[in-house]
C-alpha cells in the first residue's frame, strides 16, 4: 500500500511538473506571438494562469507532506516534548480549519458554476468550473496530508523536516 502511494504520488509530481511545462512553453508562444507577430490572444495569457495554479493546487498536499511548505521550522527545532506537540497539534487544527473551509467553499463555488453554466467569455467559451475544480481537489488532496501528520503528531512520532 505504501509502495503504491509512493508511485501515485511521483505520478501527481510528473503530472504538475507537465502541467508548469506546458504553462512556460505556452508563455514563450505568447511572447513570440506577440513579439514576432503582433498578435496575441487572451484565452491563451488566462491558460498559462490557469495552468500554474492547477499545478500548485494539487502540489501543495504532497509538498505539506514532506515538510516542505513555508514554515517557521527554526521555532519547532527549538522545542522539545509536550510542547512541540501542542504546537504542532495547534498548527495542524488551524491548517484544517482554513483546508476544510476552503474545500469546502470551492465546492460549493464549483457547483454554483456548473448549474448556472457560467463560461469565460473568450474566443473558446470555457466553463468556469472546470478552472475552478482545482480548488476543491487540490484542497481535498492537502486534506489527506494534513490528516496523516496530523495522526502523527497524536502519535507522538518525529516530523519529516
Amino acid at each position: 500500500m505504501n509502495h503504491l502511494c509512493k508511485k501515485m504520488e511521483e505520478g501527481l509530481r510528473y503530472f504538475c511538473l507537465a502541467l508548469l511545462g506546458m504553462s512556460v512553453s505556452l508563455l514563450v508562444i505568447i511572447i513570440i506571438l506577440r513579439a514576432v507577430f503582433g498578435i496575441g490572444y487572451d484565452f491563451l495569457t488566462d491558460m498559462v494562469v490557469w495552468l500554474t495554479i492547477w499545478s500548485t493546487m494539487l502540489y501543495i498536499g504532497p509538498l505539506y507532506g514532506e515538510g516542505e511548505h513555508i514554515s517557521v521550522a527554526f521555532i519547532l527545532r527549538k522545542l522539545r516534548g509536550k510542547i512541540k506537540m501542542g504546537v504542532e497539534l495547534f498548527n495542524d487544527l488551524v491548517a484544517l480549519f482554513y483546508v476544510g473551509t476552503v474545500m469546502i467553499g470551492g465546492c460549493i463555488a464549483v457547483y454554483n458554476y456548473y448549474v448556472t453554466h457560467q463560461n469565460y467569455a473568450r474566443y473558446i467559451a470555457i466553463p468556469v468550473w472546470i478552472v475552478q475544480l482545482c480548488i476543491p481537489v487540490g484542497f481535498g488532496l492537502f486534506l489527506i496530508y494534513l490528516i496523516i501528520d496530523l495522526r502523527r503528531v497524536l502519535r507522538g512520532r518525529k516530523s519529516s523536516n
